[in-house]
């Protein structure tokens, strides 16, 4: 929708790619989003997830699990907000 040009022909085609040659070599990563939420710092969810539900609500593409990422990821910072504040 936003003009991007994908290389794989199919969805399928896509995750065999990422099965056999992304995923392996991220098997002992930590996100920076992960590393965030486990030091109690905010998440980038509204710069990588949240982006994807705006420019779908722009495109009339519905976006659900993103959405959902959103408000989960959203919570947890709530909660580490909540535990600073608590710590003051």
């Amino acid at each position: 929708a936003e003009g991007v040009e994908i290389r794989w022909k199919s969805a399928g085609e896509y995750l065999d790619y990422l099965f056999t040659y992304l995923v392996p070599s991220f098997s002992a990563v930590y996100t920076s989003m992960c590393q965030d939420l486990a030091y109690g710092r905010h998440s980038e969810i509204d710069s990588i997830n949240g982006a994807v539900v705006r420019l779908g609500g722009i495109h009339g593409i519905k976006t659900p699990y993103n959405e959902s990422i959103c408000r989960l990821i959203r919570f947890i910072d709530g909660k580490n907000d909540a535990k600073k504040k608590e710590s003051r």
